[in-house]
């Protein structure tokens, strides 16, 4: 008895190990297939909306969680980072925030990346701009400064793009004196109105085709600002840049005004070809130095 007891155990711990041989390999090929279909689809939809992989792997997916309180609509927010790289230990760098146009808006993270990010995001930008580079996404549906008579909301995304940058200034490395904003199309709308929210935490902004309150450029004294626009631009209409850079004028301030003379609504597209100027005279702005 005792021998076929020891028998059927051995029989036993035998089966057992090689059904857990079999699972563990029937799960590690699973993993591997999930593994493959995920990096399959991922280029698909880079490949869908023109990004490169390598500049799209090179963010972060940072996820925050928002007070309920503040945020009643919101639990959570997800958005894109990019960090220096090569980080000089006890040196300070800048934040960029990116405020995407409405074609961007969604939930994928992808697509604003688009454009400025994907420039920032390469090897020769990196190494002579390093940055942290935020790239929040709008929701489908919703605008930046989402406030006013027709949207009556307590919150809007620019409160949320504020946690965000508050997220990130919390980070080592960053300096808080050189916060800079550039937006375009609706978010060029967002940064004149974050600017004129927050302009004593943000050293500059650069809004691109898109328009503001004149009523309040007097918050916007003591920040830098470079706004472009399209001088034919067929969807903003230039009027509303000259229109703020007149108010900030008239309220005291000197802002940088380029208005481009045959362009339309892709007003970013030609600044992108002049982006080094853009980026030696925006990384040049600090909090200290007004």
């Amino acid at each position: 008895m005792d021998s076929r007891a020891t028998t059927n155990r051995k029989v036993r711990v035998h089966f057992a190990l090689q059904l857990a041989i079999v699972i563990a390999c029937w799960t590690g090929a699973n993993v591997v297939a999930l593994a493959a279909i995920d990096a399959y689809e991922f280029h698909q939809v880079c490949r869908e909306i023109g990004l490169s992989p390598d500049i799209a792997n090179a963010f972060q997916t940072v996820s925050l969680n928002l007070s309920s309180r503040n945020f009643p609509t919101r639990n959570s927010v997800n958005y894109k980072l990019l960090t220096p790289e090569p980080s000089e230990a006890g040196k300070k760098y800048p934040v960029v925030l990116y405020l995407h146009g409405a074609g961007e808006r969604g939930s994928d993270g992808m697509r604003p990346l688009r454009s400025l990010p994907s420039k920032l995001a390469s090897d020769d930008y990196r190494k002579r701009f390093p940055c942290y580079l935020v790239v929040p996404q709008c929701p489908e549906g919703t605008k930046w400064n989402y406030r006013g008579e027709l949207y009556p909301r307590p919150r809007d995304e620019l409160d949320i793009v504020w946690a965000i940058l508050q997220d990130v200034l919390q980070r080592d490395g960053v300096d808080p004196n050189r916060v800079y904003a550039i937006g375009f199309s609706m978010g060029g709308y967002g940064v004149w109105e974050l600017g004129c929210r927050r302009a004593r935490a943000l050293a500059a902004i650069i809004p691109v085709a898109g328009a503001g309150e004149p009523e309040k450029a007097k918050h916007l004294l003591g920040l830098s600002i470079w706004a472009i626009h399209g001088q034919d631009d067929e969807v903003v209409n230039v009027e509303g840049t000259r229109k703020m850079i007149k108010a900030v004028r008239i309220a005291g301030g000197n802002p940088r005004y380029s208005e481009i003379a045959g362009v339309g609504h892709r007003a970013l597209s030609p600044s992108l070809e002049e982006l080094d100027e853009l980026l030696r005279w925006l990384f040049e702005q600090s909090r200290e130095h007004t």
